[in-house]
């Protein structure tokens, strides 16, 4: 698997001896490429946070009209 993150001009890749990693691991190397492209890690692990966030708030939207139905 091959991860590429182009950021003002500069380009950051990592390639992965196999494709089989899970989802856990995708994220860990894109947020190791988000950090060497020049965000703190700091502002990455906000990022992924409020994702999580809005991923929860949809769940929690989805499971309530359910149970109104």
């Amino acid at each position: 698997m091959t991860i590429t993150l182009k950021h003002y001009g500069v380009t950051h890749s990592t390639k992965t001896p196999n494709d089989d990693l899970n989802t856990h691991e995708v994220l860990e190397i894109c947020k190791n490429i988000m950090m060497c492209a020049g965000f703190s890690e700091k502002s990455v692990q906000n990022a992924i946070l409020d994702a999580a966030d809005e991923i929860r708030f949809d769940i929690d939207r989805e499971q309530m009209s359910v149970n109104k139905n």
